[in-house]
């Protein structure tokens, strides 16, 4: 007698705005483990999320809960409201023509203690079609900051500014104290929030300005880390991004 054949009856992609298209590291597992050594059920990983066959001739589930567990620290960090202590709730379009809402069971407003026990992300509850296959796209957002530029070993040039090549992002210099070295700092801050990202694509130039025209000193400045800091007495956060000239 053969093997049973699986059906698929739900396909789970899992994305983060600050991993891009790279697969984003959150480990999906279902609530009820017993559920993934049932005899007629397969939990198989995916390259970007996770996919649930049951055989034919086995009972099929009206729905499944499944948790996504970070694998690292750094994914509560850049993940949008983690620096209030929380998760925020994201979107999850459905992948093909049609869009549905999916209740969020455990997100939004949840405290998270980083540096405790392992604890999932979200835990979502999926209701599945009584044939064929439910096909979902999960998105977290990544949390957006104010960039700012500090240099040091500025005074032998002139006039400097940072550009944004795409002409979206205004960088104006601001009051900055010397570094604890005594290192004077000369600092630009953006007009508008940006988000982290793994892989920015370099878009920010430091230019020179002189009497004899303009020039780019640096084609693609650093992008921001992972670290960030409140506004002291206002709402959102600031990466702090240092280099030398």
């Amino acid at each position: 007698m053969g093997a049973a054949a699986f059906e698929e009856i739900l396909r789970l992609v899992i994305r983060h705005g600050y991993y891009g298209d790279d697969p984003a590291p959150l480990r999906a597992v279902l609530v009820d483990s017993r559920l993934a050594w049932s005899e007629g059920m397969r939990f198989r990983p995916e390259a970007d999320g996770v996919s649930v066959w049951v055989t034919g001739d086995a009972e099929r589930p009206d729905s499944l809960a499944i948790a996504l567990m970070p694998e690292t620290p750094e994914t509560w960090a850049v993940t949008a409201g983690f620096a209030a202590g929380e998760t925020q709730a994201f979107d999850l379009p459905f992948i093909g023509k049609a869009r549905e809402a999916v209740r969020i069971a455990d997100i939004g407003g949840r405290k998270v203690d980083i540096h405790g026990p392992a604890r999932p992300m979200a835990t979502m509850n999926f209701g599945l079609p009584p044939t064929g296959a439910r096909r979902l796209e999960v998105r977290f957002d990544a949390v957006e900051t104010g960039w700012t530029y500090h240099i040091t070993g500025f005074e032998r040039f002139g006039a400097l500014s940072v550009v944004d090549r795409l002409g979206e992002i205004v960088f104006a210099a601001i009051d900055a104290p010397a570094l604890p070295d005594g290192r004077a700092v000369m600092s630009f801050c953006a007009d508008a929030p940006l988000a982290l990202s793994a892989r920015p694509q370099p878009r920010f130039e430091l230019r020179e300005t002189t009497g004899t025209g303009v020039d780019t000193l640096i084609a693609a400045l650093p992008s921001a880390g992972t670290t960030i800091r409140p506004i002291a007495g206002e709402p959102g956060f600031v990466s702090d991004i240092y280099f030398s000239l």
